[in-house]
């Protein structure tokens, strides 16, 4: 509810090691056109879907995004909800699963193949942005982010 005003939305997910919830924020993300508002006695008016941006938006993403962290913006840009910020995602999607062994320890093994729409296999991919941009490391240094800065620059274009 405290973002309804925003006028825009940067989905930063750099450095991020996956997880599993690209369905949901999809879904929520997905949620593009009003049908409705409405407004209880006393309130203030609210829009239909209330979990919706209606605004435009990116993901930002770089090397360190891993797994759900590059399923995301690869189904975010299928959606068509925007443009995906930065440098190719680290090309680590596979489903996995644990198996113990006689002597207590685990062994991982690959057991579910993750593909886009486009039958793209997603694992050694690295999903591609829209809008190529890295930070050096003398940016670092510096304290200058060029991906966030890129990602206001596209958001600023969209809504003119």
């Amino acid at each position: 509810m405290d973002n309804l005003d925003k006028k825009a939305l940067i989905i930063d997910q750099r450095f991020n090691g996956g997880g599993g919830i690209d369905q949901e924020l999809l879904e929520i993300l997905n949620q593009r056109t009003r049908y409705q508002t409405w407004r209880g006695r006393d309130s203030v008016e609210l829009p239909r879907p209330v979990r919706a941006f209606y605004g435009p938006m990116v993901v930002m993403q770089n090397e360190r995004s891993a797994s759900n962290a590059e399923m995301f913006p690869e189904g975010f840009r299928t959606l068509g909800l925007g443009k995906v910020v930065g440098v190719p995602t680290m090309g680590a999607v596979i489903g996995t699963g644990s198996h113990r062994l006689m002597d207590g320890s685990a062994l991982r093994t690959p057991g579910v193949g993750v593909f886009a729409a486009k039958g793209q296999n997603l694992e050694n991919y690295g999903v591609p942005p829209d809008v190529w941009v890295d930070n050096t490391p003398e940016d670092f240094l510096a304290g200058r982010d060029r991906q966030i800065e890129k990602a206001v620059e596209v958001l600023r274009a969209e809504m003119k």
